[in-house]
């Protein structure tokens, strides 16, 4: 006797302007329906979009100068939205993304002598570090699928 298939249903969940997908799997084997998130993506501002993703060392050197030069890696982070740092909003234009990371960097340097600067700063080379990491294990876990897949294709046609 065959077991009946369970029934999934894709939706979008929203919880505190975080967007999320979720499936929930219904049917007499399941009890209560579950929830699984996949993907959460948080929106962020037009300043904090801006922020360029970097290779690793570089990320680290950047977020090094912010904590002992406040604004000066993010003035530096600015010019790798031209050659090896991706933002948040592909769609945007390299040059608008330059320029709001120009304007941070000097707000962080003009907002350095009542301490302010200096935070925001430390908060930002944090950033360049966060995003670099998570970028490096999201590329990191495609190329394991990527191999799975090359793998089993190869299996398979050698059967």
């Amino acid at each position: 006797m065959a077991s009946p298939a369970l029934k999934q249903d894709s939706i979008e969940v929203n919880i505190n302007g975080r967007s999320s997908q979720a499936y929930i799997s219904s049917g007499s084997m399941a009890r209560r329906p579950t929830v699984t998130i996949i993907h959460i993506k948080e929106k962020h501002g037009p300043l904090r979009a801006a922020v360029p993703c970097m290779p690793l060392p570089i990320a680290i050197i950047c977020c090094l100068l912010n904590i002992c030069t406040p604004g000066i890696g993010t003035l530096i982070s600015a010019f790798t939205v031209f050659c090896c740092g991706k933002t948040g909003n592909p769609e945007r234009a390299p040059c608008v993304d330059f320029w709001l990371n120009i304007l941070s960097a000097l707000l962080q340097i003009i907002t350095f002598p009542v301490i302010v600067g200096w935070i925001w700063s430390i908060f930002w080379g944090m950033t360049f570090v966060t995003l670099s990491a998570e970028y490096k294990r999201a590329r990191e876990l495609q190329k394991k699928r990527r191999q799975r897949t090359d793998s089993r294709g190869a299996s398979q046609s050698a059967e």
